[in-house]
């Protein structure tokens, strides 16, 4: 199932949090301006902004320090397994009870997401992203046998965002065309924020109707 992220985005300001309804919406375009409506219109919720994931990355850790579940909406996952030992240090978290990761499935969608990325970096291929995509996948799944609290999950939805959720704020950025993921500017929202709850109910929504790994 797809979720049309435009209803999804009034769901959240109108308090009728994600309604869920087919949709292949896949142009560039419309999917700035889904993101700039969220941005825009929960701009009175926004806690705080980041540059990039990396300018708040100390507040991102002290979030899921304090908190007893973990849930990552990605497409490769590259906030846990990076070279800096993130996921080292989030599965030695005593207080995480629960990690849970989306990952994006083989789709068209995952393919176009990959030729925008390759656009940005000379010598990178659609097949070396998507490549990675598979390994970032299988890293996690091998962990997920050995680790019960670590859980993966394949989704197959447009790739317009990534999100992290803890106990007490949501980390949202988006997936701009002229840019990677790494250097877009991530917005902040805390647990009390319709926008929060929104997002938590798309993850739950999305978790449902995706393949265990």
């Amino acid at each position: 199932m797809e979720i049309d992220i435009i209803n999804f985005v009034f769901g959240i300001i109108a308090s009728l949090i994600a309604t869920i309804i087919v949709s292949s919406l896949r142009n560039q375009s419309i999917r700035f301006l889904r993101f700039k409506a969220i941005k825009s219109l929960s701009n009175d919720e926004i806690a705080f902004k980041g540059d990039n994931l990396d300018s708040i990355s100390k507040l991102l850790m002290n979030s899921i320090h304090n908190s007893q579940e973990l849930r990552v909406y990605s497409n490769r996952g590259n906030f846990l397994t990076n070279d800096r030992g993130t996921l080292n240090a989030v599965l030695s978290e005593n207080n995480l009870q629960s990690i849970r990761c989306l990952l994006a499935g083989e789709s068209d969608f995952l393919e176009e997401r990959a030729a925008e990325y390759c656009k940005l970096n000379n010598g990178y291929e659609v097949k070396n992203y998507l490549e990675d995509v598979a390994r970032s996948i299988e890293i996690l799944t091998k962990l997920s046998k050995e680790n019960e609290r670590l859980q993966i999950r394949e989704h197959i939805q447009p790739i317009t965002f990534r999100f992290i959720l803890t106990n007490n704020h949501l980390f949202i950025s988006y997936f701009e065309r002229n840019k990677p993921a790494k250097e877009t500017e991530v917005l902040v929202y805390a647990n009390n924020a319709k926008t929060y709850h929104g997002f938590d109910r798309y993850f739950e929504t999305v978790w449902r109707n995706s393949n265990k790994k």
